[in-house]
């Protein structure tokens, strides 16, 4: 789980991570300098620069003109970069995973009805439209779970969370699980 809040020392990122239920939890804290960041539309953790940490990626949308702010972590979150690139279409939810196989973390956005474009790092510059999900979804979790190469996501619809393989150019849903309610 990832927070973000604003704090008087700046945007702080809470981090909670378990790995024997709640007995084995941890939290780690980072208070970024650049204001604003708990204000981005999109947020995302996501190495954006092959060092094997995680970078604060946050991304503001208006009209198709997106703004993408990443915060590199050396110690904290203190090196600020800004990039300016262009969507065909309202982004509802952000992830990021390496999509050209450059080790590079590249931003993926998915709009409300269930349209996928990935911006391609390390300056976001080019987005490459992808097939659709089937189902659209609020929310959007990638990675490699099939450990075969290619790109899987996990879609929350708000009801299910729907684990889909791009295979072939197509998203193919492979496993539909009812969302937890309350």
């Amino acid at each position: 789980v990832v927070a973000l809040r604003a704090t008087p020392l700046g945007t702080t990122i809470e981090s909670v991570s378990a790995s024997d239920g709640w007995q084995g939890c941890s939290v780690d804290r980072w208070v970024t300098p650049v204001e604003g960041w708990e204000a981005m539309e999109l947020s995302a953790l996501v190495d954006t620069d092959t060092d094997s940490r995680p970078d604060l990626v946050g991304a503001s949308q208006v009209g198709s003109a997106v703004t993408i702010s990443v915060a590199t972590r050396r110690t904290k979150f203190e090196e600020v970069r800004t990039y300016a690139t262009e969507l065909p279409f309202a982004a509802a939810s952000m992830g990021g995973a390496d999509h050209n196989g450059d080790r590079v973390g590249d931003l993926w956005f998915v709009g409300a009805s269930g349209e996928v474009a990935v911006a391609l790092g390390p300056d976001y510059l080019t987005v490459v439209p992808l097939a659709a999900f089937p189902e659209p979804g609020v929310s959007v979790a990638l990675g490699d779970m099939g450990l075969d190469g290619d790109m899987d996501a996990v879609v929350d619809t708000g009801t299910n969370l729907v684990v889909y393989e791009f295979n072939g150019g197509v998203w193919s849903a492979v496993e539909s699980i009812p969302s937890a309610v309350g």
